[in-house]
């Protein structure tokens, strides 16, 4: 990363120490130059992926506080291959996530789509996006998806309709048959 330029330089890797045990964990590199631009060193830093983890089920559990308590929000970090980074504890079989919206956020444009959970068989709605850096700190293009399940997006519409179609019956009813009534002794 330092030699090719790149500024900040986050992967993911897996060190072989006590303290890791071998999980993964985010090595973060920063070049040293000094004022003439010339490259004097770098710092590395690591840091493991449980602390993103965290960060990512606090935004879900706050979507589901906004939402809906019973809703099952599931997220995924992909790296700008394709590979899995981070996740939610429903956790894909694959170490690449081959679904639709792992396809469509290497586009860079964000956006929403349905598909199928694989493992569970049902129809989700996923929200994707790449991630994007400050222009001064250029992060990596990771991917976040976010997954809902379509039962509980659709679901309260579909209770809705349900309950006007319901109330526009009531108070119909009544006028129809009136009109009939009335249009019998008109005969």
């Amino acid at each position: 990363a330092v030699a090719r330029g790149v500024g900040l330089d986050v992967r993911t890797v897996r060190l072989d120490d006590a303290s890791t045990h071998g999980t993964p964990v985010l090595a973060f590199t920063v070049p040293l130059v000094d004022e003439w631009g010339a490259t004097r060193g770098a710092i590395v830093a690591h840091g493991t992926l449980s602390h993103v983890k965290r960060v990512f089920d606090r935004s879900a559990r706050e979507l589901r506080r906004k939402w809906n308590e019973g809703m099952a929000v599931d997220w995924h970090l992909l790296s700008p291959n394709g590979d899995l980074i981070a996740s939610t504890r429903r956790r894909p079989i694959l170490p690449k996530l081959a679904l639709p919206s792992a396809f469509a956020s290497a586009g860079g444009a964000p956006g929403y789509l349905e598909e199928r959970d694989p493992g569970r068989g049902v129809s989700m709605l996923t929200g994707y996006a790449r991630m994007r850096g400050h222009d001064a700190l250029a992060l990596p293009r990771w991917a976040l998806l976010i997954h809902v399940d379509r039962n509980d997006v659709v679901g309260p519409i579909h209770d809705m309709i349900l309950k006007l179609a319901a109330l526009w019956a009531f108070v119909m009813s009544p006028l129809f048959l009136t009109t009939i009534w009335a249009t019998g002794r008109l005969r």
